[in-house]
Formats: C-alpha cells, structure tokens, sequence
C-alpha cells in the first residue's frame, strides 16, 4: 500500500527484483523513480571520461585487463 517495496528488472535475473524506498513520503516532495544498483563496472567508462581519460586510453586499460 506504501510502495516501500517495488518489483524492477535486473539484468542476469529471471524476475524483477524487489527494490525498497523509504516508507514514508514527505507531502510537498516527489517521488523519484526507482532505478536499480548499478552492476560491477557498469560506469567504469563513463567515470575515467570524466576524470579526462581518452577513448583510446580506455580501451588501452580494458585491453591490459586494468579495468
């Protein structure tokens, strides 16, 4: 009834997997969707992006198995 518990898909799983929020709302804020826990490494490439790291040099690091 308070949506605390939400079903969303995970990669890897058959079923969606339950994802909890936090039991009450406060009146004049709104909700935010759901998105489930990042997997091991999802952003790796978006975050050496940011920290100035080239395409190249990413790959260089995916290929030497650093990242």
């Amino acid at each position: 009834a308070t949506d605390m518990l939400t079903p969303l898909p995970f990669p890897g799983m058959p079923h969606p997997a339950p994802v909890t929020r936090a039991a009450f709302t406060l009146s004049d804020t709104a909700k935010v969707p759901l998105q489930r826990a990042p997997l091991l490494g999802e952003h790796t490439d978006a975050v050496l992006a940011e920290l100035g790291y080239e395409a190249a040099e990413i790959a260089q690091l995916r290929a030497l198995e650093v990242v």
